[in-house]
């Protein structure tokens, strides 16, 4: 996916992406290119089925497809580079320990796009 885009020699990203970012806020920001940020956005909706650490950023960053700006499409790389950090990471794994991952986070109310909070 990194080759495809361009981005083979990217820095890692620890993290899915940065909390501070208003999405719904952007009216300013520069209109990228519709259809190559639909390709970039495609393969993290595909990998979100086995990867649910990444489900939510990927669902966040798809909603803005049809009018994306360039504050989505660093969003979006920076979903990409975490998965350059943890490729081992999913559902589905090589190893047979019984273990069990749990994400959670809220911030009560705090997404300008839908004023829902993300739990």
């Amino acid at each position: 996916m990194l080759k495809e885009i361009g981005k083979i020699t990217s820095k890692p990203a620890s993290n899915l992406i940065n909390l501070n970012i208003k999405f719904g806020s952007v009216e300013k920001d520069s209109a990228m290119d519709k259809e190559m940020y639909q390709g970039i956005v495609g393969s993290p909706i595909y990998l979100s089925h086995t990867r649910p650490d990444i489900a939510f950023f990927v669902s966040l960053v798809s909603q803005f497809m049809h009018q994306p700006k360039e504050t989505h499409l660093q969003a979006t790389l920076r979903i990409v580079r975490y998965l350059k950090k943890t490729p081992r990471r999913g559902v589905f794994k090589r190893n047979n320990s019984a273990s069990l991952e749990v994400y959670t986070d809220a911030n009560y109310a705090g997404s300008v796009v839908d004023k829902r909070s993300i739990t």
